[in-house]
């Protein structure tokens, strides 16, 4: 069950407040992503109780003392101790679960009851001025990279927050992420992420669904459109970020998620959500407005689906079952 994020709130300011008046030591960036990712780790109990101790000490008590539980960070006192276990508290409240994994390491979540396997692919560390530092992960089948503070939207919805990176940069060094995971509601058979002319296969209940990525639109100024072409069991069609289109067989896909880095080496993927349809038709096709296709032998046809991209240049088509 969710903790109450007004309670925490609440604690928090109390907790500021007593802190408040003491003086800050400063920590190097280092000593607080240290600090930081250790009460990350901390089950909730621990962390109250590395609270309670704190606070047990008294106000006036917390200033430039050195808090023996982190004998790591020697340069860590009881209020930034204090300061930042609240923080990670409150972010900790508006999660419905949270976890912190190695580099390469794996393992299942489950946030309000939908399991997510999560891996830490690699980490990127540019060690100067402006540098990005960035973790890799893959969720289910869906593979993104995210900075430190930023979120991702998964294909049922829920959301995943990189909200610590720790990175030691020597010899044996810890590299470790810390998240802040949401469940999502919606009911996806089948997930995936693919990149710019990438093409597999995925099973949704029992069906397969051969899956390719065509080519990715990007229209760098405010208002231009971003869209991905896909190919699914010979149905092309283009899909904004979050529009669904219905296959054939009464399936749907939905494009979640589109990434375009805009240089050279950049990455293009596209990320869906698979759902599966009832496969009875001999054959399906799709055709575009004014297109015409004959068929081999009498029979019946039923659409299946309409694409209608109101903007200058979006596609026009009609998805057709065919059975003889």
């Amino acid at each position: 069950m969710k903790k109450s994020i007004f309670v925490v709130l609440s604690l928090l300011v109390i907790a500021m407040f007593l802190v408040g008046c003491a003086p800050q030591e400063e920590l190097s960036q280092e000593d607080q992503q240290a600090l930081d990712s250790e009460l990350n780790q901390m089950s909730d109990e621990q962390l109250d109780q590395v609270i309670e101790e704190a606070e047990s000490e008294g106000a006036t008590a917390l200033a430039g003392q050195a808090y023996s539980k982190y004998k790591a960070i020697p340069k860590a006192s009881k209020s930034r101790v204090l300061s930042s276990a609240y923080k990670t508290k409150l972010a900790r409240a508006s999660c419905d679960t949270t976890g912190t994994l190695l580099e390469g390491e794996t393992n299942n979540y489950v946030a309000d009851g939908i399991n997510y396997e999560i891996t830490v692919t690699n980490f990127l560390y540019q060690a100067y001025a402006g540098g990005v530092h960035s973790v890799e992960f893959s969720v289910n089948g869906e593979t993104f990279t995210l900075l430190e503070g930023e979120s991702y939207t998964l294909a049922d919805g829920g959301t995943i927050k990189l909200t610590n990176m720790l990175y030691q940069a020597y010899a044996g060094g810890v590299h470790s992420a810390t998240f802040c995971l949401n469940g999502g509601t919606q009911s996806c058979d089948a997930t995936g992420t693919l990149l710019e002319g990438e093409t597999n296969n995925y099973n949704a209940d029992g069906i397969t669904y051969e899956i390719n990525v065509n080519n990715f639109l990007y229209q760098a100024y405010a208002g231009g459109v971003h869209s991905v072409e896909f190919t699914v069991n010979g149905e092309t069609f283009t899909l904004l970020e979050g529009e669904s289109y219905t296959l054939a067989d009464g399936g749907t896909i939905k494009l979640t998620n589109m990434l375009y880095q805009a240089y050279a080496g950049g990455v293009h993927s596209a990320s869906f959500c698979l759902n599966a349809g009832a496969p009875a038709c001999d054959e399906s096709f799709t055709l575009l407005e004014g297109e015409t296709r004959d068929l081999a032998s009498a029979g019946s046809l039923t659409l299946t689906s309409v694409l209608y991209q109101a903007y200058a240049g979006g596609v026009h088509s009609a998805t057709l079952c065919f059975n003889d």
